[in-house]
C-alpha cells in the first residue's frame, strides 16, 4: 500500500502542488495523465490520501478560484469536491451566499455547469441543512442586484436561487439532477427570464430590457418558449418603465413577442415545470413589496425634495423681507418678535436669522435682537404648549389659531383669527 501511495505522491500530488505553488509548466499530456488516475481512482484509501494532500487546491476551487493557473481541469477538480462532501465535509461549513459572490469575484463569466456542481456537493455534504432558511438571504441578496448588483453578480445568485429551489421542492435525486440538468442546458433562456423578472440583467451583453425583448423576439430558439418571457415581461412592463426603459420601445417589442407566441406552437412541457419551481407567488410577491427604489426613481425624489426645500427657502425669504419691512416702518419690535415666536421653533429661528441680518442698522431691533434670539432658541430646546398643541424641538408646523398677517402695500401688522 505504501508503495501504492507513494506512486500517488510522485506523480500525482508532487506535480499538482508546484504547479500550484511555484507556477511549474506542465505538458498538457502530464496533466491529462494525473486528471485521469483522480477521476478514475476508486480506492477509498487512496482518495482520503489524495483529498488530504491536495486540501488546499480544491479549497480554493470551491470559492471559485483556479488553483493551477492556466490549466483547467474540471472534472478533476469535481471528483476532489465530491470526495470532500463524502469525507472531509469542508464544503459544509462554508455559507453558500459567499461561495456566490466568490465565485462572481474570480470569473469574469458565468462557469454554470460547475459552479452547479460545486453546489451539489454543499447538498451532499449537507443534505439535512435548513434550506428553507437559506432562501430568504438569497431572496434579499437578489432585490438588492437592481440597485447595487453587476451581471456576473447576478449570473451565480440567479443560479443558487435556481439550486436551492429545486432542492426545496424536489427530495428525489433523480428528479434533482434532471431539474439542475434543465436549468444547465436552457441557462441561455432562463437568464433571460430572470433578467425580467429580478429586474436585473443577468449574465448577457444587452444594455437593457428593450434589448433583451428585442433579443428573445429575434432569436427563433426562444420562440417554442416565448410564452415564459411574455408572461413575466407583462408583470414587470411598468416597473420596468419606471426604472428607466423606454416605454415606446419595450411595448413594440411586447406586442411583437405576442404576435410570435400565437403563431408558433409552444412547448408546455418540461421547461414550464421547471419555471413553476423557479418562481413561486411567493418570490415575486417579496420582489414587489420589498422593492428598492431605482436609479432614477431616487433622483426624481430628490429633486422632488429639493423642489419642496426651494420653495420653503423662499417663503421664509419672503417673510424675513416683510418683517424687515415693517421693522423700518417704524412697527413695534415686540410686534415683530410676537409673531416669530408663533411660528414653528425651526421655522422661526430660520426668519430670525435673516431678519437679523438684514437689520444689523436698526437700532431698535438691534436693542431687543439678543433677548428674541434667546427666546427662540429655548423654544427650540423645550415643547411649546399653544392653544392645546404641543411643538416640540425640531417641530415644523405652524400655529395658525391667530395670524399677524404683514401687507406689502401699507406696511401694516392685522392681528386676524384663522
Amino acid at each position: 500500500m505504501n508503495e501504492i501511495l507513494n506512486n500517488i505522491y510522485n506523480s500525482v500530488i508532487l506535480p499538482l502542488t508546484k504547479c500550484a505553488k511555484e507556477g511549474k509548466d506542465l505538458a498538457t499530456y502530464e496533466m491529462n495523465s494525473i486528471s485521469y488516475m483522480v477521476v478514475h481512482c476508486e480506492d477509498k484509501n487512496e482518495q482520503k490520501y489524495i483529498l488530504e494532500h491536495l486540501q488546499p487546491l480544491y479549497k480554493e476551487y470551491l470559492m471559485g478560484k483556479n488553483p493551477l493557473k492556466k490549466y483547467y481541469c474540471e472534472e478533476m477538480m469535481y471528483m476532489l469536491c465530491t470526495w470532500d462532501a463524502v469525507y472531509d465535509k469542508t464544503i459544509a461549513n462554508l455559507d453558500l451566499v459567499d461561495i456566490a459572490i466568490s465565485w462572481a469575484d474570480n470569473n469574469s463569466d458565468v462557469r454554470v455547469r460547475e459552479f452547479l456542481n460545486v453546489l451539489y456537493c454543499y447538498y451532499m455534504a449537507n443534505p439535512d441543512a435548513q434550506w428553507n432558511t437559506i432562501e430568504p438571504i438569497v431572496w434579499h441578496e437578489l432585490l438588492k442586484l437592481e440597485v447595487y448588483g453587476n451581471r456576473t453578480k447576478a449570473g451565480y445568485l440567479v443560479l443558487l436561487h435556481g439550486f436551492l429551489r429545486i432542492i426545496i421542492r424536489r427530495s428525489n435525486p433523480l428528479e434533482q439532477k434532471t431539474l439542475i440538468g434543465l436549468l444547465i442546458e436552457n441557462w441561455d433562456y432562463l437568464k433571460l427570464v430572470y433578467s425580467v423578472m429580478i429586474r436585473s440583467i443577468v449574465d448577457c451583453g444587452h444594455k437593457d430590457f428593450a434589448g433583451v425583448a428585442n433579443y428573445v423576439r429575434i432569436m427563433s430558439w426562444c420562440h417554442p418558449y416565448i410564452y415564459i418571457f411574455y408572461s413575466v415581461l407583462s408583470e414587470r412592463f411598468e416597473d420596468l418603465c419606471q426604472s428607466g426603459t423606454d416605454r415606446e420601445k419595450l411595448s413594440r417589442h411586447l406586442n411583437k413577442i405576442l404576435g410570435i407566441m400565437n403563431t408558433t406552437t409552444q412547448d408546455c412541457n418540461y421547461l414550464n415545470i421547471l419555471c413553476r419551481i423557479l418562481f413561486p407567488d411567493s418570490f415575486k410577491e417579496y420582489l414587489d413589496k420589498n422593492r428598492l427604489p431605482s436609479y432614477d426613481e431616487v433622483v426624481s425624489e430628490l429633486n422632488e425634495m429639493k423642489s419642496k426645500v426651494d420653495s420653503l427657502n423662499s417663503q421664509i425669504e419672503q417673510m424675513a423681507q416683510r418683517m424687515v419691512n415693517a421693522v423700518n416702518a417704524s412697527i413695534p419690535v415686540g410686534d415683530i418678535e410676537k409673531e416669530l415666536l408663533r411660528l414653528s421653533p425651526g421655522t422661526s429661528y430660520d426668519v430670525f436669522t435673516q431678519v437679523n441680518s438684514l437689520l444689523t442698522g436698526n437700532k431698535a431691533w438691534m436693542e431687543r435682537a439678543s433677548d428674541i434670539k434667546q427666546k427662540i432658541l429655548s423654544m427650540r430646546d423645550n415643547p411649546t404648549i399653544v392653544n392645546g398643541n404641543v411643538y416640540q424641538s425640531g417641530a415644523t408646523h405652524d400655529d395658525r389659531s391667530k395670524h399677524i398677517e404683514l401687507c406689502d402695500n401699507d406696511n401694516q401688522l392685522k392681528l386676524e383669527n384663522k
